[in-house]
């Protein structure tokens, strides 16, 4: 399935958080990945930039996208990843470098099977806002370099910020790497580990035209986020969506 990619160069893709504004993103870090780490219910409050919208990301009314944060993981990426196989569904996956270092081989899955790549940093640090910026700047370029040689000539073409959405301390170093801004408009609250039900609830009932969704491949045990996922999908076609993929930056 293929889109069009109308964003100009410099366009910034910026997604503000609807039904979870007041709530953090949720983002479980990977308990193999390098670097600081924040509890398992790290749930700290978004601080995305506003002035976005959905149709600065190109999808048609009916389009919704889903995005997998914290891999690759051994176990569940490819989980996910036959899922979507089946379904012939395309995702974007928000990497860790210290994740990526340690499994190139799902990063080359990931390319191969026509995903899209986002940069979720190196070490998935949550308190990366409050870093200098020569170490925002490093944990950006580290992990753009490992998905580089992990799948030569793939390239992430998103950042995503681990725990919130994008500070206005990080976005301008994310976008002199050439990376796109891609926050979330609904949390699936998979990180809870509320079970496959409940996952699936959540994002049926915050479905909405251009929606954004976080789940998580990586970061812990995701076994219900890949229970859920068939009944997502269903969810998403049954409420008169389509799965998306917001364009590249030309």
């Amino acid at each position: 399935m293929r889109f069009s990619a109308p964003l100009l160069g410099g366009l910034v893709v910026v997604v503000i958080a609807l039904s979870m504004a007041n709530k953090g993103s949720a983002d479980e870090p990977d308990t193999q990945a390098a670097g600081p780490q924040s509890s398992e219910t790290d749930a700290e409050t978004p601080m995305g930039r506003t002035g976005g919208s959905v149709a600065a990301l190109g999808i048609r009314g009916d389009g919704v996208t889903l995005t997998f944060d914290d891999g690759p993981h051994p176990t569940h990426t490819p989980q996910v990843l036959d899922l979507l196989a089946e379904r012939r569904t395309r995702a974007i996956f928000c990497l860790v470098g210290g994740q990526v270092r340690q499994h190139p081989e799902l990063v080359q899955r990931i390319v191969a099977d026509g995903h899209v790549l986002c940069n979720h940093t190196e070490s998935h640090d949550p308190n990366l806002a409050a870093r200098p910026p020569d170490e925002i700047s490093q944990e950006i370029a580290t992990t753009s370099e490992a998905i580089s040689e992990a799948a030569p000539g793939a390239e992430a073409r998103y950042f995503r910020q681990p725990a919130r959405h994008v500070t206005p301390e990080v976005a301008p170093i994310a976008e002199e790497h050439g990376l796109a801004i891609l926050d979330w408009t609904v949390d699936s609250q998979d990180w809870k580990k509320p079970g496959a039900a409940a996952i699936t609830d959540v994002i049926a009932e915050a479905l909405h035209p251009g929606a954004v969704i976080l789940l998580h491949d990586g970061g812990g045990d995701r076994s219900q986020t890949v229970d859920a996922l068939p009944d997502i999908l269903d969810a998403i076609q049954n409420a008169g969506y389509r799965v998306a993929i917001t364009p590249p930056l030309p």
